[in-house]
């Protein structure tokens, strides 16, 4: 049996291309709210599986993730899933805290409910975690929360390599942000085996 990646946050950007380059040597299974897409990329895909599923509804991805692994562990986890978008100091707290769930508390509940004895936790975070922009205020609440939340896993499963991607700008085919091109700096930072890599920047 294949060896089992879990990607949270597949859409047609990174996510996309992280599950295409990782099938090529596990199984992955896809979570994204999305099951007309997920359904897509499984079939263009092989040794991909969709698992739509909410994030930000913490009983329905707990449900989620103790079905995909049942009887098996992940190898892979990688955390992609935001709300993206520009909001004002002016929004609403409540839209705060739901966006808050989807890109800090929903990786929290991923670790705690995917099983793994080694491996790698793979984070996507962002420039707005150190450089907070007033024009996304909540994503760079989120990704202020997602760097923190990593460097306490790095220091509480010391048998696991955990790791955030920085992303500075626009995720686009053909730049210097091309999302094939960032999914193979994931895969490498899998396949590190000593020194691991924390953090970098792209």
């Amino acid at each position: 049996m294949r060896e089992l990646c879990t990607i949270i946050g597949v859409g047609p950007g990174l996510g996309r291309a992280l599950a295409l380059r990782f099938s090529q040597e596990y199984d992955v299974a896809m979570i994204a709210r999305s099951p007309g897409k997920l359904n897509e990329y499984q079939m263009d895909m092989p040794n991909t599986y969709s698992h739509p599923c909410d994030v930000s509804n913490f009983e329905e991805f707990r449900y989620r993730l103790r079905k995909i692994h049942e009887g098996r562990m992940s190898n892979v986890l990688i955390y992609n899933a935001a709300t993206m978008g520009k909001s004002s100091i002016d929004m609403r707290a409540e839209d705060a805290v739901d966006h808050y769930k989807v890109g800090v508390l929903g990786a929290l509940v991923a670790v705690q409910e995917s099983p793994m004895k080694e491996g790698s936790i793979l984070l996507t975070g962002g420039n707005f975690a150190e450089e907070p922009d007033p024009a996304y205020v909540s994503l760079s609440l989120a990704k202020a929360g997602l760097h923190t939340l990593a460097q306490m896993l790095a220091k509480q499963l010391p048998r696991i390599h955990v790791a955030t991607v920085t992303i500075g700008g626009r995720i686009e085919l053909g730049t210097e942000r091309d999302p094939h091109a960032l999914a193979r700096v994931y895969w490498a930072l899998h396949k590190e085996t000593t020194s691991w890599t924390r953090e970098i920047y792209k």
